[in-house]
């Protein structure tokens, strides 16, 4: 492998590397704000709406929280 398909190889690597982190990123947020909304009694909606909803929600509560402390 000679310097430019070296670093081709290298760029396509950390581009991958960059898409899956974003990817492992937002699933562990969705995970969290699931997580939270079960143990603040909420029930996440299945929809794409009610989702944004109980991430508004819980933001609020968390900020609200931090704002007490």
């Amino acid at each position: 492998m000679n310097g430019k398909e070296r670093q081709t190889f290298i760029t396509h690597l950390t581009s991958d590397h960059a898409e899956a982190r974003k990817a492992y990123n937002a699933a562990t947020e969705e995970l969290r704000l699931v997580t939270w909304g079960k143990m603040l009694g909420l029930e996440a909606a299945a929809s794409c709406a009610g989702m944004q909803t109980l991430h508004r929600d819980l933001a609020d509560l968390r900020n609200r929280d931090c704002e007490n402390e």
